[in-house]
């Protein structure tokens, strides 16, 4: 019985850390699409008249605020979108005309099978 207990713990624990990392990957990955976006060069930039943000759940408002500047810094008036993709597991893909950010776990896992 004593040995259920152990087990039990060492689950839950195991649940908790899956649950945090998952979490902390999320936001890092969100980081990193946002850096690259607002590191685009002027080449890219050129004629992009909308920019479409795509994350696996609604986005936090601060993010939508960061990238909100970001793209009136980047681009000017350019249009902001967001949408919802829960395929993409975690993080986000940014489109911005024919150029693609793809910062989702779901492109880190497939990257890894390779």
């Amino acid at each position: 019985m004593y040995f259920l207990y152990i087990l039990l713990g060492q689950i839950v624990v195991a649940a908790i850390v899956v649950v945090v990392l998952k979490k902390t990957l999320d936001n890092i990955l969100i980081d990193s699409a946002i850096r690259q976006f607002e590191l685009l060069s002027e080449e890219k930039k050129a004629g992009v008249a909308s920019v479409t943000v795509i994350t696996h759940k609604d986005l936090k408002f601060a993010y939508q605020e960061r990238l909100k500047r970001a793209t009136l810094k980047q681009l000017g008036a350019a249009a902001l979108s967001f949408q919802v993709d829960k395929s993409l597991l975690g993080g986000m893909v940014i489109k911005a005309a024919a150029h693609t950010i793809d910062c989702s776990l779901r492109d880190r896992l497939q990257q890894a099978r390779r």
